[in-house]
């Protein structure tokens, strides 16, 4: 089996974390076979680091920011490897993450996409490692939970062109929406359970606004792959699904929290 990979680094004004996290694929044990950087047309002055990088290094600028599908797919576009590996511009590669999965498609050749354990990490230190995913993960599984984190994945580009690429609008979850449409066009979904990602978690400003936010994404998904979720799941297995996403206000304090986290349990939602 083809082991050439291409790894797209997505990119919008991050000059602080960038560095690290090209050097991090730069340090991989198994080496990429091209490397492109998707500009997502960075503000003026906000993309310093992306002048005079390693020459193994190509820089795509986008003329509008599409969002990361939009990028991502725009990197995919731009490159030729059998596989392709994506990583977010303020997170780290463990040096053998692409070794350890490419190690994986070789002993399970019928597997088109990897992927792996992460660890979450905080600026104030705190760290917590998400390892406890199915080994093989089934549409039923994604779809009441989102597995397919963009930096922990190496697929298969026969895989991703199938699909018809990620999707490029703003108003969904895209990597919740490639897992959905990759395991619907009967892709395998493996698993390596080593932690092989650092995933930069931010403490954001305002909370509040940005869970409303990823509460309108997720719904987003649901009303887009409402069949395959009611012909999976059901309309119990549905309606706790849109409970899950709900509920996620219920983190706010004062009366929105509190109304959250009573209709997401009226959905069916049971979990904290």
């Amino acid at each position: 089996m083809p082991s050439d990979v291409a790894v797209v680094i997505t990119f919008y004004r991050n000059d602080a974390h960038f560095p690290a996290a090209l050097a991090s694929v730069l340090a991989q044990t198994h080496p990429a076979h091209e490397i492109v950087v998707v500009d997502d047309a960075s503000p003026a002055g906000s993309a310093t680091t992306l002048v005079g990088l390693d020459p193994r290094v190509r820089v795509l600028r986008l003329a509008e920011n599409g969002g990361p599908g939009a990028a991502r797919q725009a990197g995919s576009e731009a490159t030729t490897a059998c596989w392709i590996a994506y990583l977010d511009g303020d997170d780290l590669w463990q040096p053998e993450k692409l070794a350890r999965q490419l190690a994986f498609a070789a002993d399970h050749p019928d597997h088109s996409v990897i992927h792996c354990a992460l660890t979450e990490f905080r600026p104030d230190g705190r760290e917590r490692v998400f390892d406890r995913k199915p080994e093989q993960l089934s549409l039923a599984e994604e779809l009441r939970t989102h597995h397919l984190m963009p930096s922990s994945l190496l697929l298969r580009r026969d895989a991703l062109k199938a699909i018809g690429g990620w999707h490029r609008g703003r108003a969904l979850v895209q990597d919740h929406d490639l897992g959905i449409r990759l395991l619907l066009s009967g892709a395998k979904v493996g698993f390596v359970k080593t932690p092989l990602v650092r995933f930069r978690r931010f403490d954001h400003g305002n909370l509040s606004s940005r869970r409303w936010w990823q509460m309108r994404r997720n719904l987003a998904v649901i009303q887009r792959h409402r069949r395959t979720y009611l012909a999976t799941l059901g309309v119990r297995g549905t309606l706790a699904c849109c409970g899950r996403a709900i509920a996620e206000l219920g983190r706010n304090p004062g009366t929105v929290g509190r109304m959250a986290r009573v209709l997401g349990w009226t959905l069916g939602y049971r979990g904290a």
